[in-house]
């Protein structure tokens, strides 16, 4: 793969679950069929461990910006921008089958509990074909 790395299988999102929905009503509109939050706009503590975590693996020097995202059944979200610079640290909340992440010339099948590296400079989209809706942790973050 040259536009994503799996970087973990059967994380636990089950704790990350839980505190997003308890928080649910703040998640805002970004885009048709998208709605999400950008922390720390919101006091989700159980999210932070997943972040550091993320930035000790990455030796990054700033967090630019972490953001929970749902989307809606049937939506595609883009997540790659040519201007970006850098790798987006993704960590699948909740997905049901059908839930695709397409980078570049490729693509791969998207699970609950997987945390996956992408490369944020690639015309990168996460489709969402199955009829629930997913949760995504994003974390972008600069490095040293």
């Amino acid at each position: 793969m040259k536009h994503f790395y799996r970087y973990a299988v059967n994380y636990n999102t089950a704790p990350l679950m839980v505190a997003v929905m308890q928080k649910q009503d703040v998640l805002e509109p970004i885009a048709e069929g998208v709605s999400g939050v950008r922390l720390p706009h919101v006091e989700l503590p159980r999210l932070k461990a997943p972040i550091l975590e993320a930035m000790v693996v990455n030796d990054a020097i700033a967090l630019a910006a972490a953001v929970v995202v749902r989307l809606a059944s049937k939506v595609t979200y883009p997540i790659g921008d040519t201007e970006r610079d850098g790798w987006s640290f993704t960590i699948i909340l909740q997905a049901g089958e059908d839930v695709m992440l397409l980078a570049g010339d490729e693509a791969v099948a998207l699970r609950t509990g997987e945390a996956w590296w992408v490369d944020a400079r690639r015309d990168a989209h996460i489709i969402n074909k199955s009829d629930d809706d997913v949760f995504l942790l994003f974390i972008d973050m600069r490095s040293g």
